[in-house]
């Protein structure tokens, strides 16, 4: 008897617990569709359309105050499941059909209508009252951007299940815009070949005066990057002069500056592996093959100055540094870091390279020498850099000493080769945002086919830069 009260208890809990989880999801959707009737206008149109199709689609399950609740529709609400279908004809073009005349649609596509961007039509021109009456319009541009913005529209509320374009009419497309872009290239060669012919003699002297006039106002400095001041270099002998000036230009107004660091060091709580230079602390060193190492902050980010042939020299060349090692140890050895300082708020943020280069701090240059390899007092050189011995002692295996940086070697090849190095995966990048909202041009591959190999012919390589700062 007492079994058969607990059951009847539990099933009378059960339906109780059901009916209140049908009063709290009544509410919700009572609600949605309060929402959805204001937002989907005129009410003509919405009362024969589903709202659980309009704001979620296709059923799913979600959650809502940590309850299972059914969203989206089925298919058996026997109302209309409204969309715009996207199309591609080969002599209209991309065309979008509305099944319905909801205002969020129709204001959409009538604001591309005031934009010349499309034009409209309906099925039945006489039947201009009919709400139901379907729409069509007729798009310009590329499918594929026209369903991405459609998705993305902040104005409206355009999720995915609301537009249909199949992936044969999206490939119609961009063959279509792909036969577009190439006969657009034909004519664009054919122009400039016509006026080649038409003016088969340069005139030498006029190109030279307005070569001076572009140098002298700056035209080269604001408007070419480096890739293409290394591209003008080697176009002819009149260009070439012009882009030596240039690139001699660009060197001497960079900003430079050095660390030093010594390897080893007593951790500290506060460290965190961080690459953070503070003179007498540590900083964790990012090596080529991702593996950190401890080293201490002698002195960092000292500024240099620009010399004749590429040459950069310490503002202060009489500043020395310590150094101690144990020859049986053979160490600690020191790192000299060449930085290429940011340039915000000074006139190098407004160069074509400013997002690649300026931006942030760089790391361009690393060079380790070990002190156990000085064995006289004098000048060193090492790997485009000079340093003087002004002091050594030898006793008992170990070597005491000072030293200073004299100099560095950084011409233009070495800059290409941290410009270019850093603008391959940007323009790789660029490449493939490009093919999303159209097809890519011969130009634009070509583009970045010369930046690949331009850092293919730079000094170094790509894995020398790898776990500098920055990179």
């Amino acid at each position: 008897m007492a079994c058969r009260k607990n059951a009847y208890r539990g099933m009378v809990e059960a339906s109780e617990w059901n009916q209140k989880q049908q009063e709290e999801r009544n509410v919700i959707l009572a609600k949605e569709e309060k929402e959805q009737r204001l937002f989907w206008t005129p009410t003509l149109v919405f009362d024969a359309c589903c709202t659980q199709w309009l704001k979620h689609g296709r059923e799913v399950y979600g959650h809502t105050n940590n309850r299972a609740l059914i969203q989206g529709c089925s298919g058996g609400c026997g109302k209309d499941h409204p969309r715009i279908t996207l199309d591609y004809h080969n002599t209209e073009g991309a065309i979008a059909v509305l099944s319905h005349n909801l205002d969020p649609f129709v204001k959409y596509f009538d604001s591309l209508v005031s934009q010349n961007l499309a034009f409209c039509q309906r099925k039945n021109d006489n039947n201009v009252g009919n709400f139901n009456d379907e729409r069509c319009y007729f798009l310009i541009g590329y499918l594929a951007t026209i369903k991405e913005k459609l998705e993305q529209s902040t104005t409206t509320n355009f999720d995915s299940h609301l537009i249909k374009v199949s992936p044969t009419a999206l490939a119609a497309s961009r063959r279509a815009h792909e036969r577009y872009t190439e006969q657009e290239e034909l004519e664009q060669e054919f122009k400039r070949r016509k006026v080649t012919e038409q003016f088969p003699v340069v005139d030498n002297d006029l190109l030279v005066s307005v070569l001076d006039v572009c140098h002298q106002h700056y035209s080269f400095r604001d408007h070419l990057d480096l890739l293409e001041i290394a591209w003008m270099r080697i176009s002819n002998k009149i260009f070439a002069k012009y882009a030596a000036k240039t690139a001699s230009s660009r060197i001497r107004q960079l900003r430079l500056s050095y660390s030093v660091l010594l390897e080893g060091g007593a951790e500290e709580e506060d460290d965190h592996y961080k690459d953070v230079e503070d003179q007498g602390r540590n900083c964790y060193v990012v090596s080529q093959y991702v593996s950190r190492s401890l080293h201490t902050v002698v002195s960092s980010r000292l500024p240099l100055t620009a010399l004749e042939n590429h040459v950069f020299v310490p503002d202060d060349e009489t500043k020395e540094f310590d150094f101690s090692v144990n020859e049986i140890s053979s160490g600690p050895r020191l790192l000299i870091r060449l930085y290429l300082e940011d340039g915000a708020n000074t006139y190098l943020s407004c160069l074509p390279e400013k997002d690649c280069l300026y931006s942030d701090l760089l790391e361009v240059a690393r060079f380790y020498f070990n002190p156990c390899e000085i064995d006289r007092e004098g000048m060193y050189t090492s790997s485009n850099f000079k340093y003087n011995v002004t002091s050594l002692t030898q006793t008992d295996g170990s070597k005491t000493g000072k030293f200073c940086i004299q100099s560095f070697q950084f011409d233009f090849r070495d800059f290409l080769g941290v410009y270019v190095r850093k603008k391959l995966p940007k323009a790789k990048e660029n490449l493939q945002e490009i093919k999303k909202k159209r097809p890519i041009t011969t130009k634009e591959k070509e583009y970045v086919k010369a930046i690949a190999k331009a850092a293919r012919e730079s000094p170094g390589n790509s894995q020398a830069f790898q776990g500098m700062k920055g990179w």
